[in-house]
């Protein structure tokens, strides 16, 4: 497969060991949290927010987020008054889907931010 860097794999903790859950995550590029300009404190609280023009595998893909890790997901405006950071799920103008950190209520990105090649709900 070409075009990708690595893999997000998600698994969940059984009796018997660890069980791989879909979706499989084929990582395009990453921007660590040490390369953007904003530094700050970390965050107090968690949200997963869309962008209202993110296609319908960013927002499963969020909702899957806010699942596995037991944290909401919000519109940004319902998340702005309440949380400190959001896990922001938005589209590229390449229709690829995009996971970045960015601080509330100013929206302002810290990172990481993961540039998503394909993701497969099918695969583990």
């Amino acid at each position: 497969m070409e075009g990708w860097i690595g893999k997000i794999q998600f698994f969940l903790v059984k009796e018997t060991g660890l069980a791989p859950v879909p979706p499989l995550v084929h990582i395009r590029g990453i921007k660590l949290r040490r390369e953007f300009e904003m530094k700050t404190k970390r965050a107090q609280s968690l949200v997963i927010t869309a962008s209202s023009e993110s296609s319908s595998h960013g927002k499963k893909v969020g909702e899957f987020l806010a699942d596995f890790f037991n944290i909401p997901m919000l519109s940004v405006e319902q998340a702005v008054s309440r949380y400190s950071a959001s896990m922001y799920i938005s589209t590229n103008t390449s229709s690829r889907i995009i996971i970045t950190f960015v601080i509330l209520p100013e929206f302002m990105e810290i990172g990481p931010r993961i540039s998503v090649a394909e993701i497969y709900f099918d695969k583990v």
